[in-house]
Order: C-alpha cells, then structure tokens, then sequence
C-alpha cells in the first residue's frame, strides 16, 4: 500500500454529541484505517457540542487527539468549520461522531500514482438502524451506487482539499441543518460536483425514525432550515430545482391546497392522498405519528419559508487538548 504522506497530510475532523460508545468505534475505525492503509501523516481532530456524557473522556484515550469543545452557539456546521480552521492538513475527512470509517474505501480516493482523484469526494453512507434500547433494526444503504457518479451535494461524510474548503468559506453556520446540501451546491455551480464513489465509505449508526419520537422531534426542529436553502438557491442556482421538488412535493401540494381550498374545499384530499402515498413508501403505516409527522413537517417548511430568517454564528469554542 502506497504512504499517501508523500504529498498529502489528512486531518480527521470528527463533530459529534453524546455519542458514547459510537465515538469511540468512530475513533478506532480511523486509526485502523491509518494504519492498514499506510498513512504516514495525519492528525484526529474531535469538536464536541456541549456532550453530558463521557464522550471527551473516550476521546482523551485516542493518541495524540486535538480536542475542542464548543462554548457558544452550536451545530454541525459550527463544528466542522472549527475543525476545518484548526486542520494543520491539507486534505480534510469529515466523519460524525456515529459514523464507522470503512478500511477498504480510503484507497478509491487516490489513482495510481497516490493523488487524490478529485478535490471533493464522498461515497455510499450504509445506515444501521436501531431502537431507543440500541437494538439494531435494520440496514441501509443510502445513495446506493453501482458506479462512481458525479453528484450535486454531499452528507455526513465527506473528503475535500483544504484549499477549496477555505475558498468557500466552510459550510453556512446559520444552518443547524442541511448545510451540507447548501455546501455541494456552492461546490457544484462553480464547476466543482461531488464525487460519490460505488463503494461503502461509513457505516452509520443511528436511531431509527419510526421508532424513535425524539428523532422526529429533532427532525422537525431542523426541517424550518429548509426555507433557508429554497430563497439562497432556488432562483439562482439550477442544481437545486430538482433537489427542491423532490424534497418539499407535498409541502407545496400543501400550499396548492390551502389557497385551492377557498374555491374547492375537496382539493384538500389531493394533498393528504399524497401525504399517505408517501408515509408507505418511507415508513411502516402502522403508527398514524408518521403520517403525522409529515404533514406537521410541511407546515413546518412553509413556515420557514415565509417567516423564519436565522442569524449569522460565531466560532466560540476552547482547545482542551
């Protein structure tokens, strides 16, 4: 296995939040990848956002780990413009603190000659689902590929060189959600798409939605960050309108309605047939709360949309190793 340290120097930047025992599998699953793939050169780097348990600690035990706790305002965006500040490399890994780095993908990030295929890359995210008890439900794997694809945004995980991340400014930190959607579209109207490469880079370790209301409710909360994204993007940046339609089709059959109602009261069937077609397509219809949950998301959506204008962040946050 080529020393990829030749030329290039990774930081592993790692957010997270109570995460417990998926923090420290996040931290071993990196230093298994440094050393089964030869990387001479790097650092870990872990930004905690206000943890009430033991997740510092685990990360103490990680060999000469940088660690940074937020003191202001927090979200994910915040976090990892922390870690992209403080990086010394100039290739950036950005992994959540529940995700399980996978050994085999780290070489698909480098051709023949030991660079680096492309500045910014991700792959498939595979999803281990579980119950509030952490009893694994099931698994899938999200932007299941069977070729690398160049694609328009990224998630959870993603690799880019410190140059471009610089150049952008990081991700957007009003955003406590989907600032990752807002980063690869930036990325790509500049010539810039994501490369998803065919193969599983993390393995994610999360609650699952339909059995979790605490993740709903957390779901919701973000969902209002969505307006945000539709006025910086949708007149302006072709890349989004299809994102745009696919993510909010019912919030604006919702709208539709609401307006149509006033001439024709039964338009509202239209709206809530789609609601219902959707829940089964995406959850178990067992629990009348998903179908709930879409439709109050909606509402949600077009509130943000019209009303709801988040301020601007700063980076407040102390070195504690």
């Amino acid at each position: 296995m080529n020393c990829y340290s030749d030329k290039y120097n990774f930081s592993f930047i790692v957010i997270g939040r109570n995460e417990g025992w998926k923090l420290s599998l996040c931290f071993q699953s990196i230093l298994k990848c440094v050393e089964t793939c030869s990387i001479c050169n790097y650092e870990i780097l872990y930004i905690d956002s206000y943890s009430l348990d033991d997740s510092i600690e685990r990360a103490k035990r990680i060999p000469n780990i940088k660690i940074f706790s937020i003191i202001g305002k927090c979200n994910a965006a915040i976090a990892r413009n922390i870690g992209g500040r403080e990086a010394k490399g100039n290739i950036l890994f950005f992994l959540d603190g529940d995700m399980e780095l996978q050994t085999d993908f780290i070489p698909y990030l480098f051709n023949k000659k030991g660079e680096l295929i492309h500045p910014f890359i991700s792959g498939i995210n595979y999803h281990w689902h579980y119950d509030e008890e952490w009893n694994l439900l099931s698994k899938e794997a999200i932007q299941a590929i069977t070729k690398d694809q160049f694609q328009s945004t990224t998630g959870g995980f993603f690799i880019i060189e410190k140059e471009l991340w610089i150049k952008q400014k990081g991700m957007d930190v009003r955003l406590t959600a989907n600032q990752d959607i807002d980063l690869g579209l930036r990325l790509i109207k500049q010539g810039i798409p994501l490369l998803r490469i065919a193969k599983i880079g993390v393995i994610h370790h999360t609650l699952s939605m339909k059995n979790s209301n605490s993740k709903m409710r957390q779901q919701l909360s973000r969902h209002k960050y969505r307006g945000v994204l539709v006025r910086k993007h949708l007149f302006r940046n072709k890349y989004y309108r299809p994102i745009f339609f696919r993510m909010n089709y019912t919030a604006i059959l919702l709208l539709i309605s609401l307006i149509g109602t006033f001439l024709y009261p039964l338009v509202l069937i239209i709206y809530l047939l789609a609601i219902v077609l959707r829940s089964m397509k995406r959850m178990s219809m067992k629990n009348i709360t998903i179908v709930l949950f879409y439709i109050i998301r909606d509402f949600v959506f077009i509130y943000s949309l019209l009303f709801f204008y988040p301020k601007k962040n700063n980076l407040n946050y102390l070195r504690i190793i």
